[in-house]
C-alpha cells in the first residue's frame, strides 16, 4: 500500500477550508466596491434591490442608474386652466420643459364623465390642434418655461364643458396631459356701452363691439360725416343682456365699397344712444 505524500494531504486540507469559508457567505463580495456598489452584498440581493436599472455610464442618451418610470416625459406640464372671458373660454397651460415635442391637441366634451380617458362614454371632439392653430405649435426642445393660450369662442352660456389637453411627440405618440371642467356663465355687463371699433383705421373690415346691461331693441347704423345713412348693420333686433360684436366690411347697403374717409357708428339700445368714429383707408 502506497503512502499519500504530505504535500497532497496539505493541499486537500486547504481546499476544504476554502469551501467552508465561502459556503458561509455564498455569492458575496468582501471589501472594496464593484460598479459603484459596496461589496459585501450578494449578487441576488443586488439584483432584486435595483430592478430595471442600469449602473454607471449612459444608455440611449439617458443616465444609467435611472428606472424607466423616472425617465423624463416629453412635456413637463406645470398648469392647465380655464377662464371665462367676454367672447368665450380662455384655456391656458404652461410647461417647464419640452423634449421632442411636436405640438398639442385640445378636445372638448359636453357631459363627459370623470373616468380616465377611453374608459367612459364621453365623446371628445377636437376643437384645435397644432395642425390647425399656430397657438398650439410647440417649442420642440426647450428647458425653459413656455406659456400657451387658446380661446374657445364657440362655448355657449349655461353649458358645462370638459377640456382635454394632449401632447404629440415627434414619433407621433399621443399622451393625455390633463382634463378640466368649467361651466360657461357670463356675468351681465353693469352698463350698456358701444366700445371703440378695432382696428381703427381699418381696411377692409372693422369689428364693432357693444354691451347690453338689459334686454333691449338694438339698432346699429353707419353714417358719413354729413349724417347720411351708409349701412344698416342691425335694425330693431331684440337682444338679451350680454356682450356682442359685429363686423362692418366697409360697404353700403347696396354692397358697394364705401369711399375712404371718416364714418360714424351709432348704437341705439332702448333709450341708450352712443356713437364712435371710425376711419376707412383704401
Amino acid at each position: 500500500m502506497k503512502t499519500i505524500p504530505i504535500s497532497i494531504f496539505l493541499l486537500f486540507a486547504l481546499l476544504l477550508a476554502c469551501v467552508a469559508v465561502f459556503s458561509q457567505d455564498a455569492n458575496k463580495y468582501h471589501g472594496g466596491s464593484y460598479d459603484g456598489y459596496a461589496l459585501g452584498t450578494s449578487a441576488l440581493d443586488w439584483f432584486l434591490s435595483t430592478p430595471y436599472k442600469y449602473h454607471g455610464g449612459s444608455y440611449d442618451g439617458s443616465a444609467l442608474g435611472t428606472s424607466a418610470s423616472e425617465l423624463s416625459l416629453p412635456v413637463e406640464l406645470s398648469s392647465f386652466s380655464a377662464e371665462i372671458i367676454s367672447n368665450g373660454i380662455l384655456l391656458k397651460w404652461s410647461t417647464e420643459s419640452e423634449t421632442n415635442n411636436l405640438g398639442y391637441i385640445l378636445e372638448r366634451s359636453v357631459g363627459a364623465d370623470h373616468d380616465p380617458p377611453g374608459a367612459g362614454q364621453a365623446e371628445w371632439q377636437t376643437i384645435a390642434s397644432f395642425q390647425t392653430s399656430q397657438n398650439l405649435q410647440s417649442q420642440g426642445n426647450t428647458s425653459s418655461r413656455t406659456e400657451y393660450a387658446f380661446t374657445d369662442v364657440t362655448a355657449q352660456s349655461g353649458t358645462t364643458y370638459q377640456y382635454r389637453l394632449s401632447d404629440v411627440d415627434t414619433d407621433g405618440n399621443i399622451a393625455v396631459l390633463d382634463i378640466l371642467e368649467i361651466t360657461m356663465k357670463i356675468q351681465n355687463p353693469d352698463e350698456t356701452q358701444l366700445e371703440p371699433p378695432f382696428p381703427n383705421p381699418f381696411n377692409p373690415q372693422t369689428k364693432i363691439s357693444y354691451k347690453l346691461a338689459e334686454q333691449s331693441s338694438v339698432t346699429l347704423n353707419v353714417y358719413d360725416v354729413n349724417g347720411r345713412l351708409v349701412s344698416r348693420l342691425l335694425q330693431n333686433i331684440q337682444q338679451s343682456p350680454g356682450s356682442y360684436s359685429i363686423h362692418w366690411l366697409g360697404k353700403d347697403d347696396l354692397g358697394r365699397q364705401a369711399a375712404s374717409g371718416t364714418y360714424i357708428l351709432r348704437l341705439n339700445a332702448g333709450d341708450f344712444v352712443q356713437s364712435q368714429k371710425v376711419l376707412l383707408m383704401r
